[in-house]
């Protein structure tokens, strides 16, 4: 007999999670049908949902928002090695020369509400376009 690792309340948080999943996916164009190979159509529709939650953490601040970026972003860096790995070599080589130079004495360094402040106004900018 298999003992049962989650209760009916988790089953149901579970349930209610993959219900919430397919109304994303379908309005950010995740498809449905995504197996965990590496697929482009996969990518871009992370990436649009990606966006659209860093955008509204910055907005509302909720932990759990954050938390889902975290996993988005990781799922979307996956995705993007496997379907361009030259391009992102070439971009970790840019990465470590750009923390080479924010390391050197009398570079500019931004607080967490600075950035903040910027990515709001830039949701405001291409909100007015």
């Amino acid at each position: 007999m298999v003992e049962r690792l989650v209760g009916d309340e988790e089953l149901k948080a579970i349930d209610d999670l993959a219900r919430a999943w397919g109304e994303v996916c379908r309005r950010f164009q995740v498809p449905l049908d995504y197996n965990g190979e590496a697929r482009a159509d996969v990518f871009y529709g992370l990436q649009s949902l990606e966006g659209a939650l860093r955008d509204r953490y910055v907005e509302v601040l909720e932990p759990s928002m954050l938390c889902l970026l975290h996993v988005v972003y990781a799922s979307t860096s996956m995705l993007e090695r496997h379907l361009w790995p030259q391009e992102m070599a070439r971009l970790d080589e840019k990465i470590r020369e750009a923390v080479h130079q924010a390391s050197q004495p009398g570079a500019k360094t931004y607080t967490l509400e600075e950035v903040r402040e910027r990515i709001r106004s830039r949701t405001k900018l291409a909100a007015k376009d």
